[in-house]
């Protein structure tokens, strides 16, 4: 940017008129239309920042982390049931009732049933 430029754009933030502008792509079009300034709206977005009219960038939070597993077997167990064709159609639909520990994936139990829970099929 060429430094008129740059004292134009300063002059404009200083104007409250101007401070629509600050995620508008509407407000940019005006910007060239009122004022004859051809801007992309990331120029207008670091310049905002560096005048500190807008913050820096927020970056979303991680959607999962890591927790530590617990440092003892037995302290912690998942229970889960497995609909999977065990026997490949050559018998019963049979589902894999089963309890996996925390601290070393180990597998304490584990059992096939016919129906799981409270809701059968009629």
């Amino acid at each position: 940017m060429s430094s008129t430029f740059s004292v134009k754009i300063d002059l404009l933030w200083e104007d409250q008129r101007f401070l629509y502008l600050k995620d508008s792509r509407k407000g940019i079009q005006k910007l060239n239309e009122i004022e004859g300034i051809d801007i992309s709206r990331e120029t207008v977005r670091k310049d905002l920042r560096q005048h500190n009219l807008i913050d820096e960038m927020r970056h979303a939070p991680k959607h999962r982390s890591r927790r530590e597993r617990m440092p003892m077997v037995g302290m912690m167990s998942q229970h889960d049931t497995s609909e999977h064709d065990w026997l490949e159609g050559r018998g019963p639909e049979i589902k894999l009732i089963a309890s996996i520990g925390d601290a070393n994936n180990g597998v304490p139990y584990a059992l096939f049933v016919e129906a799981d829970g409270t809701l059968l099929k009629r």
